[in-house]
């Protein structure tokens, strides 16, 4: 009897546990399919809005590979491909410039921007050895033929003193130029700008003052011929009869016979000056080209300079 009612009791246990697992069961089925839908709603809501939280605050990465996205709509793939960076090439700037015309010498017609930073004008070279130690000798013996350097009562290119040029211990004159060192006595060849050492220009007075020109303006010569260019100084002052004229150094630099006897180039020279860049002094030749590069990228470099030929 005993036995029989512990069997009976077992039974009617784990018909008790069956029972209850069924229950928990049905029980947790209907809670899956009657999941509420404003929950799904406010899980894609946030997913959304932190989304495009994310995507506006990741850095903008410059080399990113690709990604292979193959289970999303092509229409949202915009916001995944890397982020591509165009490189603007920078455009020539050829900016034509209006000229007026200065003056004109010998035929040649000096043209001047109206906006008063570069003069330009077109003519031949003839060659100036005054500044060079070995310029003028008292048995013509220089490199320049002495005549060109004055005459007994009026030497413009000898400096002088009570009237008769002043000899070095070499044998030569002292040979100057309008732009001067005045750390030196007028006596000594140190005070002027050598012609064999330094790439001057020579401008007459009526380009000076017409254009505002001083002593110690930096400049470019360009030779249309060969297209050699380079920079220059204005160093001496020459006659208003004439134009275009160059020291020893700056038709070494542009090719052309450096003979001051017997060299120069009848045309084919482009002259651009740069009015008030200069410092009043003489200056060395790194210095020129210092500067003189500064002017001349302002204006717009050697592309620039031949664009205003070509519309001169």
């Amino acid at each position: 009897m005993f036995v029989n009612s512990y069997f009976l009791l077992k039974c009617m246990q784990r018909l008790f546990n069956v029972f209850c697992l069924f229950l928990s069961s049905w029980f947790f089925i209907s809670c899956e399919d009657q999941r509420p839908p404003h929950r799904v709603q406010t899980d894609t809501l946030e997913a959304t809005q932190i989304n495009k939280w994310y995507q506006g605050l990741k850095p903008k990465r410059k080399t990113l590979s690709s990604p292979q996205i193959t289970h999303l709509p092509q229409g949202r793939l915009s916001a995944f491909q890397p982020f591509k960076i165009h490189k603007k090439k920078p455009k020539a700037t050829r900016l034509l410039l209006h000229w007026r015309l200065l003056t004109t010498i010998n035929q040649t017609r000096v043209r001047m921007s109206t906006t008063g930073k570069a003069i330009l004008f077109k003519s031949g070279m003839s060659i100036d050895a005054d500044g060079s130690p070995r310029a003028y000798h008292p048995k013509n013996i220089g490199l320049d033929d002495l005549k060109h350097a004055g005459k007994n009562g009026n030497w413009w290119a000898l400096a002088t003193r009570d009237g008769v040029p002043v000899l070095q211990k070499s044998g030569y004159y002292v040979s100057t130029t309008s732009l001067q060192d005045f750390r030196y006595t007028p006596w000594d060849q140190r005070r002027y700008t050598d012609a064999e050492k330094i790439p001057y220009i020579v401008l007459p007075p009526k380009v000076k003052q017409a254009g505002k020109v001083s002593l110690g303006d930096l400049a470019v010569v360009y030779n249309t011929q060969n297209h050699r260019w380079t920079y220059a100084i204005y160093a001496d002052t020459g006659a208003n009869t004439r134009i275009g004229e160059g020291s020893i150094a700056l038709a070494k630099l542009l090719g052309v016979n450096a003979s001051a006897r017997s060299g120069g180039t009848r045309q084919g020279i482009v002259y651009l000056v740069f009015p008030g860049s200069g410092i009043h002094k003489p200056l060395s030749w790194p210095n020129i080209q210092a500067k003189g590069s500064a002017c001349f990228y302002k204006f717009g470099g050697l592309t620039q300079l031949k664009f205003q030929m070509h519309n001169y």
